[in-house]
């Protein structure tokens, strides 16, 4: 966990509406220019937060003297120190299906409520700190993944409330990306074969574009030129992961071009969520990343604490029994995931068509 250990979001119990705004305003550097503060006590408890949306509704019926302590949130919502990363980006996911969702930091407490420092949405976005390297050259290949069972469960809402299991093997359909570094500031990528579009990192905030391909590149911000070629064997709307294999793969392989070392497996699960769920907007879950990410058979337990990923240890004849007995038929018929899980939203209430579900998965394992 990044913690953040400064005293400037700290506000006293007496401090009044005025000198919050003031600090408000002093420290909005470091709270992703967000009005955001903790009320702690002289023991170091965690009492409430402020935002600066608490401060205006205030303003309604308190004049700027008024003790803070008179508007705070008491029902605050925090993070504690020993949360997993992947509950951290939940947490925050949760932020932006309610009222609260302009709410970009979070306290961190340990188990008594004890103040320890607070942590940023924006600190996800941000994955190293370290010295910019710029590799030459890059190739990433990500497979395509399969599940045998449970899929269609695995979003957030409902692992915060069941187990979710699932079964899924990566598959031999792949997109691969290959980077070539260049001398100057320009980014081209060509997809297929198919020149998709060129901009210069200078002037990146004029390009109006909502490419899929184009925005993660902007998330990622590449330090140098570069050329990206992308080849894919999973079609789009074949219902292979391929969208998630290709954020997977353009983040791993400009991550590598910009700092010179590969991201954690688990890292990069929960990263390419939080691009292409939680900032790009692609309704999905979580099974994609790990399916794809992951290699091998694997059995992904998801819970309200973390994610498990246990490789399975199978056979080698029972393998090549599978792979002799499975056909991928093509239709001719694309969808969108995306829409698809927006309208299947309802069926996660039913709680006996969850179990049955997750039966069936363990029974499969």
């Amino acid at each position: 966990m990044k913690l953040i250990h400064k005293n400037q979001i700290i506000l006293k119990e007496n401090i009044s509406i005025r000198d919050a705004i003031k600090l408000f305003n002093k420290n909005a550097k470091f709270t992703n220019f967000k009005g955001f503060g903790v009320l702690v006590n002289k023991n170091g408890k965690c009492l409430a937060t402020v935002t600066d949306g608490d401060l205006r509704r205030s303003l309604e019926k308190n004049n700027l003297n008024t003790p803070v302590k008179k508007i705070a949130n008491f029902n605050f919502r925090y993070v504690f120190d020993y949360y997993s990363t992947n509950r951290i980006i939940r947490e925050f996911e949760s932020l932006t299906f309610n009222t609260e969702g302009n709410i970009l930091s979070l306290p961190v407490l340990n188990k008594k409520k004890f103040y320890l420092g607070y942590i940023n949405y924006n600190d996800f976005l941000n994955l190293q700190n370290k010295k910019i390297k710029n590799k030459k050259k890059v190739e990433v290949v990500v497979p395509g993944r399969l599940s045998f069972s449970g899929g269609g469960l695995d979003f957030s809402e409902i692992i915060k409330q069941k187990k979710i299991y699932i079964l899924s093997v990566p598959i031999n359909k792949y997109i691969k990306i290959n980077i070539m570094a260049r001398n100057d500031d320009k980014i081209s990528v060509i997809q297929n074969n198919k020149k998709i579009f060129s901009l210069f990192i200078s002037k990146i905030s004029k390009y109006n574009k909502k490419n899929f391909i184009f925005l993660i590149i902007c998330l990622m911000k590449p330090s140098n030129g570069m050329i990206i070629k992308i080849t894919s064997d999973i079609e789009n709307g074949s219902g292979l992961g391929g969208s998630s294999a290709l954020t997977a793969g353009l983040i791993s392989a400009i991550h590598y071009m910009k700092y010179g070392e590969k991201i954690e497996a688990n890292d990069l699960a929960n990263y390419s969520y939080l691009i292409e769920r939680m900032e790009l907007g692609v309704v999905g879950g979580w099974q994609d990343f790990y399916g794809t990410i992951f290699s091998g058979y694997k059995f992904i337990s998801f819970n309200n604490k973390d994610v498990k990923v246990q490789q399975l240890k199978i056979d080698n004849k029972i393998k090549r029994h599978l792979e002799k007995k499975m056909i991928f038929f093509k239709f001719g018929k694309k969808r969108s995931s995306s829409k698809i899980q927006k309208k299947r939203k309802n069926l996660y209430q039913i709680k006996s068509l969850v179990d049955k579900m997750n039966q069936n998965t363990k029974n499969i394992k």
